[in-house]
Formats: C-alpha cells, sequence, structure tokens
C-alpha cells in the first residue's frame, strides 16, 4: 500500500487523500516524520478535511505533543460539527 500511494502522489502530488493514507501507514509502521510530514501536507492540500486532523492529532499524542494534539482535536470537532468528514 505504501508503494501505491507513492505512486498515486507521484502521479498527482495535488491529491490530499494519498498524503493522508500514506501518512497513516507510516505513522502505523512508526516511522513518524514522515507520517506528520504526510499529514501536513494533506491539511496544506485540504484544510477543512476533518479526518486528517483527527490523525495527525493522534500522532502528536502517540510524540507526547499534548498541546499540538489538542488544537488538531479541537479543529478536527469544529469541520466535524460541519460535515465535512
Amino acid at each position: 500500500a505504501l508503494k501505491d500511494y507513492t505512486s498515486a502522489i507521484e502521479i498527482s502530488s495535488s491529491y490530499p487523500h494519498a498524503f493522508l493514507n500514506r501518512g497513516i501507514i507510516y505513522a502505523k509502521l512508526g516511522d513518524y516524520k514522515s507520517a506528520e510530514k504526510d499529514f501536513n501536507k494533506a491539511i496544506e492540500l485540504d484544510p477543512n478535511y476533518a479526518g486528517t486532523y483527527q490523525n495527525r492529532g493522534q500522532l502528536y499524542e502517540i510524540l507526547g505533543k499534548y498541546d499540538l494534539a489538542v488544537k488538531d482535536f479541537q479543529i478536527f470537532k469544529k469541520l466535524s460539527n460541519n460535515n465535512k468528514l
């Protein structure tokens, strides 16, 4: 899956969900630096997608970056209330 998402990003680097999904895979593999980079890129491409903030918030929680996690979870909640999941 990691190779597939990387290939998709090489084909079209403007698709935020490819970065989000690759970031999730990186996080599951313990490559937190790459996961954070991909989550940041996904947010840059689509700052109104709630799911990316949820996943990045979970990553920040794992990393002990609790202030950043809280901020992301607050954005997630706000966007979720607007039905932009």
